[in-house]
């Protein structure tokens, strides 16, 4: 990196110094600046040894900054965002993914850590655990000028503890799910009343997620073929007793039920549609059928846009999206739902290039 490059990058972090003490601020741009320049394995002792700190100062003051800083993540993040959502209009929105990840990691008195299922070494036949931390983050999606593909940006994240581990440490378990609905309500209230779109997998498309979210929440996801899908219930209509008097009941929230979604695709009455869709950086003709329909067991009386798509390679077979604002296009939501992909890309990168987990 050049010395204008750095430069602009130390001029950028200002917009954190109202979140830290003017020493803890020092202290943070001097490791930055070592981050930045280290190769490999991105620990604080090499990111120091990278400034000359080592010859000037105590390390150990820089280790302090984590260990007994009084800085909040969330107040950090909470600054990201607004810098990010202040160089668009208010009147966009703002597109953010969810998704979790497996830092493996040893040591005897390592917090939190804990055996986990390793999604990625796993298959359906066998299952692949492995000790570590696993987080579970909420991302900023963005598009750059010096970049084809979005990127995504951390701005809030929560430290998943198996059962097991709480139980040891007297604490309360919190599932992934409720993690995840946590962060985005925090997010809903910096963005106020602007719009979020929110890409998440099925993991996350359940009952705790989606239940009652705030109004500004568009969700882009994924459920399963066989998923029970039901129309929109029509009014109830008056139940007039022998005297004329309308009896009292709950009016329905379901409506009758509808094809699953592997039902649909397989009807020849209701032929594939096609349209064009730019999807991880290609522009394809995507064959899909779609339906208005309630996802009562995952998201409420609430209707959705499903859209059933067609995979010819593979075997799949076919993959089902949603979005809870039925306005948008077909388009906008496989589209929106691909900006997921940005944040995988981010875990290999935090992963393989910046020593996350090591």
């Amino acid at each position: 990196m050049t010395y204008e490059g750095l430069r602009t990058l130390l001029v950028a972090l200002d917009v954190f110094r109202p979140v830290l003490t003017e020493p803890g601020f020092r202290n943070f741009i001097v490791l930055f600046a070592g981050w930045v320049q280290t190769g490999g394995r991105h620990a604080v002792t090499q990111a120091l040894v990278e400034t000359a700190v080592p010859g000037r100062e105590h390390h150990e003051k820089y280790h302090r900054f984590f260990s007994r800083g009084t800085w909040s993540p969330d107040e950090l993040g909470h600054r990201l965002f607004d810098w990010i959502a202040s160089l668009s209009s208010a009147e966009s929105q703002i597109r953010i993914a969810l998704d979790d990840t497996l830092a493996t990691k040893k040591g005897e008195h390592v917090y939190g850590i804990g055996s986990h299922l390793d999604a990625v070494r796993s298959t359906k036949l066998v299952k692949t655990f492995a000790f570590g931390h696993v987080w579970v983050m909420l991302c900023v999606v963005v598009s750059v000028p010096f970049s084809i593909r979005p990127w995504a940006l951390p701005v809030l994240f929560r430290l998943y503890r198996n059962k097991k581990e709480c139980k040891g440490k007297g604490d309360v378990h919190s599932k992934k799910t409720q993690l995840a609905r946590e962060m985005i309500d925090v997010v809903a209230g910096w963005a106020g009343k602007r719009r979020l779109w929110l890409s998440m997998d099925c993991a996350y498309c359940n009952d705790t997620v989606m239940r009652n979210l705030p109004e500004s929440v568009v969700v882009f996801g994924t459920m399963r073929p066989d998923a029970v899908l039901t129309a929109a219930p029509f009014p109830k209509q008056p139940d007039k007793g022998k005297k004329g008097q309308r009896r009292g009941g709950r009016p329905p929230v379901r409506g009758k039920l509808l094809p699953k979604p592997e039902t649909l695709a397989k009807d020849a009455q209701h032929p594939w549609l096609t349209c064009k869709a730019t999807l991880y950086g290609k522009t394809e003709t995507v064959y899909y059928k779609e339906l208005s329909a309630q996802w009562y067991r995952a998201c409420g009386a609430q209707l959705l846009r499903i859209i059933v798509v067609r995979v010819d390679s593979g075997r799949i077979g076919l993959r089902v999206f949603f979005c809870t604002d039925l306005s948008l296009s077909v388009r906008q939501i496989l589209e929106g739902y691909a900006d997921l992909w940005s944040i995988e890309v981010c875990f290999r990168d935090l992963k393989q290039l910046l020593g996350f987990g090591v």
